[in-house]
């Protein structure tokens, strides 16, 4: 049988900017948001001139400013797997970190 190979994203419980889980995520753990906000390039680029791993980010900073949607079909129908409810997703992570004590 020949497959066509293409990457299987794990399972990603729905669309959500990285903004938007922060917020989520604090909120589950009953914490105040904190304020998600852009960097300018600019200084990004004068941060790059003392610290190499900032040096690098300008370069694939174009993967930040659209939307990066991952479509985890593919895992879903090879594995046969539905994502995790992301309420369930936020409930569990902030009572790890909490039994933790992290």
């Amino acid at each position: 049988m020949h497959r066509t190979r293409r990457p299987a994203h794990p399972r990603i419980p729905l669309d959500r900017t990285q903004r938007e889980a922060v917020g989520d995520l604090a909120r589950a753990a009953g914490v105040i948001p904190v304020t998600v906000a852009e960097i300018p390039s600019v200084l990004l680029r004068a941060m790059g001139l003392f610290n190499p791993v900032i040096r690098e980010v300008p370069e694939v900073a174009y993967q930040l400013q659209q939307p990066f949607v991952m479509d985890s079909s593919a895992a879903q129908n090879t594995f046969e797997r539905q994502p995790t409810p992301w309420h369930e997703v936020l409930t569990a992570t902030v009572s790890y970190y909490q039994r933790n004590g992290r």
